[in-house]
Parts: C-alpha cells; sequence; structure tokens
C-alpha cells in the first residue's frame, strides 16, 4: 500500500476499512513538521460528521473517490 504525496487528494474523500466499510469523510491532512509529508487525516464521523477522528495515513491507499485506512 503507498500513500499520496498530495495531501489534497485525501480532502472530501469517504474514508473505509480494509474490507470497504464507510468509516466517514477525511476533512483534513495533517503533515510532518520536518518532511512536510501527510501523517495523520481527520476523518468526520458519527451522524452528519458530529464527530471528528485521527488515522494515521501510513499504509493507506486512494482508491477511486475512497481513501483506505490501514488501521
Amino acid at each position: 500500500m503507498t500513500t499520496s504525496p498530495d495531501p489534497q487528494e485525501y480532502i472530501h474523500r469517504a474514508a473505509v476499512d480494509p474490507d470497504g466499510d464507510r468509516i466517514g469523510k477525511v476533512s483534513k491532512v495533517y503533515l510532518d513538521d520536518h518532511t512536510g509529508q501527510p501523517q495523520w487525516v481527520l476523518v468526520e464521523t458519527g451522524l452528519f460528521g458530529t464527530r471528528d477522528s485521527f488515522a494515521p495515513i501510513h499504509g493507506s491507499r486512494i482508491d477511486g473517490e475512497r481513501v483506505v485506512l490501514a488501521v
């Protein structure tokens, strides 16, 4: 699995688990201060996106309009 070098490619995509089950929608990407590479995504979860959860980008991949998270 690989990660995308462009953080903007993650935003507004559906976040799913490795089985393809929807987790939520990616609303923000956090970069490593030293390398500038994407490290974490903020995923809106819950009813109407009322909760936010962080997920590591490491091991994730973009599959069409979805971000498949490794964790």
